[in-house]
């Protein structure tokens, strides 16, 4: 991934060997082997319908439909999986830094994050996540004062 993103700056975008541009259409390769080998294996180790097909990502993905209702294919579902790891390589990275910033700035907020944690149980539940006033209250206000992702402004 990473071979994959310098190679995105390169100034050349002509497929010389060595040069990173080329190592990057090598590493996108790569990874878009690995992508289909991951559909394959998911299709084949949960059916249409399954509980993993509409309760995660991968199933949503591989079970999903196009707008006239047909399946996607392999290289449909492929360019929607790049598609995520991109965006969320990118915005989970602005909110580390954000949310590493805000926390060494504000202690106080950082103590009763800690304080909340502790208190969760084990293993962690997907509700008392949902539900933690603190951290969703930081969370909400870090992505509110610095957001992950660009904003664009419709002109009117």
């Amino acid at each position: 991934f990473v071979i994959w993103f310098r190679g995105l700056i390169s100034p050349t975008t002509w497929r010389i060997p060595g040069t990173a541009f080329a190592k990057a259409m090598d590493a996108r390769s790569r990874i878009l082997d690995n992508f289909e080998y991951l559909i394959n294996k998911f299709k084949a180790e949960q059916t249409d319908g399954s509980e993993s097909e509409l309760k995660s990502l991968m199933g949503r993905l591989c079970y999903g439909k196009d707008e006239n209702g047909d399946p996607l294919s392999i290289e449909d579902l492929k360019d929607n999986m790049v598609l995520i790891v991109f965006a969320g390589h990118d915005t989970t990275f602005a909110s580390l830094g954000s949310a590493l910033h805000y926390l060494s700035v504000y202690p106080e907020i950082h103590d009763a994050l800690e304080n909340e944690i502790k208190s969760f149980k084990d293993p962690l539940d997907f509700d008392e996540l949902k539900n933690a006033p603190v951290l969703n209250a930081f969370l909400t206000e870090m992505w509110r004062m610095d957001p992950p992702a660009a904003r664009a402004q419709r002109k009117v």
